[in-house]
């Protein structure tokens, strides 16, 4: 990945990270009206895009970090599921590691 676009992730996670209602921050394609471009930006992941007028100044994500695009993307809830009875065979996608590694 290109320096200049981890070093704007780092400071989208900086300034954004634990803001309420931001669930994830990462790198990818930008979207425009739904379709995926071949740019690559740092992704905001949201549970529920608001319009800008019902956001604080502080809260709002800049269009870009230096030379690199944003796109806020509505994500909705994510939660974190953990297995804890056993399944045997493990199915695929299932996690059969030891939890300290």
């Amino acid at each position: 990945m290109d320096k200049i676009v981890l070093e704007a992730q780092a400071t989208i996670e900086q300034q954004f990270g634990k803001s309420p209602g931001v669930v994830g921050i990462g790198t990818g394609y930008k979207y425009v009206n739904g379709e995926r471009t071949d740019t690559v930006a740092v992704v905001v992941g949201v549970q529920k895009k608001k319009p800008i007028a019902e956001l604080a100044s502080d809260e709002i994500i800049p269009k870009t970090v230096g030379e690199v695009p944003t796109d806020v993307q509505e994500f909705g809830d994510i939660k974190a599921l953990e297995l804890t009875n056993r399944i045997r065979p493990a199915p695929a996608g299932y996690s059969i590691g030891h939890y300290k590694i």
